[in-house]
């Protein structure tokens, strides 16, 4: 999905069956269960009215909402690009 404030061009729609994991608890659940895990999430390019990009990954779809609702009220955000992304989890990875 693209999405340029004040004109907004979707390529696609990201939805809930874009992600794993619906809320943050499930997220913790699954990395107390497994020590190794694949997912999906999305991948949110954030370009501000400065010229800064800043790319960061939300592993689930409440996350997803949140950070959209900040970015729509935020006035520095001049467009913002979201992708579907797999990826995983690896406990050795975190320690």
């Amino acid at each position: 999905m693209f999405v340029y404030l004040g004109i907004i061009k979707v390529m696609n729609t990201i939805t809930n069956k874009d992600f794993t994991f619906q809320t943050f608890s499930e997220y913790c659940q699954e990395t107390q269960v497994c020590s190794e895990f694949d997912y999906n999430c999305v991948r949110i390019r954030t370009t501000y009215k400065d010229g800064q990009t800043i790319v960061c990954t939300q592993k689930t779809f409440e996350d997803y909402n949140n950070f959209i609702e900040q970015l729509k009220k935020n006035p520095n955000v001049e467009s913002y690009e979201v992708s579907p992304k797999e990826t995983f989890f690896e406990r050795e990875f975190y320690l």
